[in-house]
This record gives C-alpha cells, structure tokens and sequence, in this order.
C-alpha cells in the first residue's frame, strides 16, 4: 500500500511512498510442505526461516512502513507468500484466486484483514469464484503480477 502526491487534475508527480505492509506469519507446515521448483539440497531450516521472516519485517519497519501480521494457517503452507494473495491500488483491494489447489483458501484471511484494517476500502473478494471452473482466471506468485 503506497501514497503520493498529486499535482493539478489528481494526477500522481512523485514517486510512490508505501506506507503499509501485510506480512503472513510463517505456519508450522512451510518447511515441509510448502511448493517448491526442485527439491532442495537440505531440509528447510525452519529457525532460520522464522529469524528472516523477523528481519524482513524490521527492515519494512525501519523503512516507516506500517507492518501488519496476518497469522499463519498450518493447512496452507505457502500463504507467508502474502504477495500474490491481493492487488491493492489506492483504496482498493482485489483479492485473487490463486492458481494453485493447494494455495486455495490462502486468501480468504488476506480479505478478512484488508476489510479489518481499512474499512472505507472496497474490498472485491475473487478469492472463491469459480472454483470448480478450471478456465476461471487465476493469479500465482510474483511474475503473474
């Protein structure tokens, strides 16, 4: 979630300043279940994971970025990947439906927080449409968006 200034006509001038971050808390699930493209060398150190997991979130912090944790939901090990889960601009919020079956029902907590926390936004939950529609538009990960 970002902010900028306007100039005449309300169009943006400046580079985009975020202002809010949602971050998901990592389940107990992530280190052995989570998808992955290729199996990796060792297991996952999930001490590790969790000791990242705090600094990104302090490096947000230290940014002035308002952090705001959703938490972790053990039947999906990949919902700390927040990034995919909605397309936010301005006071607007679309929450996706996510491609793959296991990712589904990820979003559902990522609307119920967007609605939580900002309550003057629209928040359009795409989250469960079509579900038994294999030709129904999904989004997943960083490189659909």
């Amino acid at each position: 979630m970002r902010s900028g200034s306007t100039g005449s006509g309300g169009i943006e001038t400046s580079a985009p300043r975020y202002t809010h971050a949602l971050v998901r808390a990592l389940p107990k699930t992530f280190g052995a279940k989570a998808l992955r493209s290729h199996e990796p060398g060792e297991p996952i150190n999930m001490q590790l994971a969790h000791e990242q997991h705090f600094e990104y979130m302090q490096v947000l912090e230290s940014l002035g970025i308002r952090v705001y944790i959703v938490g972790a939901d053990d039947k999906h090990p990949d919902c700390c990947f927040i990034e995919d889960t909605a397309v936010v601009v301005r006071h607007h919020a679309f929450v996706t439906r996510l491609g793959h079956q296991s990712r589904r029902g990820e979003a559902k907590e990522v609307a119920r927080a967007l609605r939580d926390l900002h309550r003057d936004w629209t928040v359009l939950d795409n989250s469960a449409a079509a579900s038994d529609s294999q030709s129904a538009a999904t989004v997943d990960g960083m490189h659909d968006l």
